[in-house]
C-alpha cells in the first residue's frame, strides 16, 4: 500500500508528531529572526522548489469565510469547503485546495503574508493553519506544517508503507 497525499489519518498523525515509522526524515525550520517579508520569501521559495507531481494544502481558518474564499477566488485556486466553521467555537473550518501543477507563489505569498501577519495584527492578517503536502512524483510524499510566525516542519515519508 502506498501513502498518498489525501490519506487524512496518517497526516494528522504525522502532523502531531504521533508516527514515526513512515517518517523518513524530519527538518524543522525556525524563521523567528526573520522578518515577514524574509519569512514569506524563504517559506515560498521552499514549497516551490521541491519536485511536483500533485499537491495538497490544508487550511484550517477560524476566519470569516468569505475573507479567505475572496483570496482562493482572486487566485482561482481549486478548493473544497470540508467543514464550515461556527463563530465563537474552538473547532476550525477546513478548506481543502488542490492543485496539479505547482502551488501558486503569488498566492502562496498573499497567503502566507497574511498567516505571518496574525500574531502582530497587520492589517489584511489570517487567523489560519495551513499544511501543505506534495507527492515528487519519485518515491516520496513530502508534508510540511507551518506554525505561527515562527517556522515549520518538514515531514519526509516514504510512499510505501510498511
Amino acid at each position: 500500500m502506498e501513502v498518498s497525499i489525501y490519506d487524512n489519518e496518517l497526516l494528522k498523525k504525522v502532523f502531531s508528531r504521533k508516527v514515526k515509522r513512515q517518517i523518513a526524515c524530519t527538518l524543522s525550520c525556525y524563521m523567528d529572526n526573520l522578518s515577514i517579508k524574509q519569512k514569506v520569501e524563504f517559506a515560498v521559495r521552499r514549497v516551490t522548489e521541491i519536485p511536483f507531481q500533485e499537491g495538497r494544502m490544508v487550511i484550517e481558518y477560524w476566519d470569516n469565510f468569505n475573507e479567505i474564499t475572496e483570496l482562493l477566488n482572486m487566485y482561482n485556486m481549486d478548493y473544497d469547503l470540508v467543514r464550515g466553521h461556527k463563530r465563537g467555537h474552538m473547532t476550525p473550518g477546513v478548506i481543502n485546495i488542490n492543485a496539479k501543477k505547482k502551488f501558486n507563489p503569488d498566492f502562496l505569498r498573499k497567503l502566507l503574508t497574511g498567516y505571518y501577519g496574525y500574531d502582530i495584527s497587520l492589517p489584511g492578517c489570517l487567523c489560519i493553519t495551513p499544511y501543505i503536502i506534495i507527492d515528487t512524483g519519485l518515491n516520496e510524499v513530502i508534508a510540511i506544517k507551518l506554525y505561527d510566525d515562527r517556522g515549520f516542519y518538514e515531514y519526509y515519508l516514504s510512499k510505501k508503507r510498511s
